[in-house]
Order: structure tokens, then C-alpha cells, then sequence
């Protein structure tokens, strides 16, 4: 049995004050948390050739596969979108 072997990068993620946010406005905190996952996030993991491997509700790993210098500027980029969304 032959087998292949990949190096990938993880991004652990996490919604800081996420407990707050839902005891303030549980159904507002998590529509707009959908849509960051699905405007913002996702987006740019797929970008960068990864997937999410699980959602937690307030938080998420994800797996890029390492392609030349893409999977730290995957972080990097999600990051920077994420303080200063486009």
C-alpha cells in the first residue's frame, strides 16, 4: 500500500466574545456570523484552496493544502479582511 503524504497549514479560528454577543442578541450575533462565514470567510479559505474542516458555532478549523506560499497568505489575507473588511 502506497502512501501519499501532504503538508497543510490549519487556521483555528475563534469569534472573540462570542458568549456576550449571543446573551445580547442571539438572532442577530448569529445571522451576522452566517454572513461572514459565507460573505468573507469561506470565500477566502476556498481562495486559498482549503476547506473548513468543522463549524463549531463560534469557532472553525480549517485545512489549506501547502501550495507554494499560498496557505500563510491565506491566514494573512483573512485576517486583514476580517479588521477591515473589503
Amino acid at each position: 500500500m502506497s502512501r501519499t503524504r501532504r503538508l497543510a497549514a490549519i487556521l483555528a479560528a475563534d469569534v472573540a466574545g462570542y458568549s456576550r454577543l449571543m446573551g445580547a442578541d442571539e438572532e442577530g450575533t448569529h445571522e451576522r456570523l452566517k454572513a461572514h462565514l459565507r460573505d468573507l470567510i469561506e470565500p477566502k479559505i476556498a481562495e486559498h484552496r482549503g476547506r473548513i474542516v468543522k463549524n463549531t458555532g463560534d469557532g472553525l478549523p480549517s485545512a489549506t493544502n501547502m501550495y507554494p506560499a499560498t496557505s500563510p497568505n491565506s491566514s494573512t489575507a483573512l485576517i486583514a479582511d476580517t479588521i477591515s473588511p473589503p
